[in-house]
């Protein structure tokens, strides 16, 4: 499956236009690499290369599931949804603004107060692709 990388503008404008603004979506899984290691000799790679993975299902067709690669991670806020709160996103857009991509499961934009409350990500990188054939409950990153 080919990653889309939205570049410019009118890629972010296309990209929200085919998600559907994330109408009726869900975040279902997120996975994160720093890019640090330690090797099979125990020396430490301490380069930074941050990536995160989302995927996100919704109800409509075309595509139903995507997956979208955040790289060179500025920062990443990590909010779980209170228990017995609906993890349902009704209505949301990518954002990108002086070379910063920026996407928030409660529609904020990288300037405003209050994103602290819910998940959000700040990237100079993303790509997506389409994933329909992960639709349904089963875990995509973690399998055990």
């Amino acid at each position: 499956m080919l990653w889309n990388e939205i570049i410019t503008q009118e890629d972010v404008k296309n990209f929200n236009e085919i998600i559907g603004n994330f109408h009726d979506s869900c975040l279902k899984e997120m996975c994160f690499s720093s890019g640090g290691y330690v090797s099979t000799d125990l020396k430490m790679n301490v380069l930074s290369n941050p990536i995160a993975r989302f995927l996100f299902q919704r109800q409509s067709k075309n595509p139903s599931s995507i997956e979208v690669e955040f790289s060179n991670i500025i920062q990443i806020n990590i909010k779980p949804v209170p228990e017995n709160d609906g993890v349902d996103i009704i209505n949301t857009h990518l954002y990108l603004e002086d070379k910063i991509f920026f996407w928030s499961e409660k529609d904020y934009q990288f300037w405003e107060e209050g994103k602290e409350k819910c998940t959000w990500i700040a990237s100079k990188v993303v790509k997506w692709r389409e994933r329909d054939d992960l639709l349904g409950e089963e875990n995509v990153y973690m399998t055990d």
